[in-house]
């Protein structure tokens, strides 16, 4: 079971980030996140426009490219 503290630190983090802090997760531009969403390697949210990710989808192209 999670403690109080665990339970707040993951509250702080954002459910969803937008496509600049993808990049800066990947260490791309944001054109290049966009190319990769268009070819379907990352799924993302539409919302009220924008379009995010989650972290995770993010750590799971990561992880894809490394087990190449």
């Amino acid at each position: 079971m999670a403690t109080a503290s665990t339970q707040n630190e993951v509250r702080d983090e954002p459910l969803l980030i937008s496509e600049k802090e993808a990049a800066r997760l990947l260490d791309c531009c944001e054109k290049t996140v966009a190319q990769i969403r268009k070819d379907g390697q990352i799924k993302s949210v539409r919302v009220r426009g924008s379009i995010k990710y989650t972290r995770s989808e993010i750590e799971r192209f990561i992880a894809d490219q490394l087990s190449d």
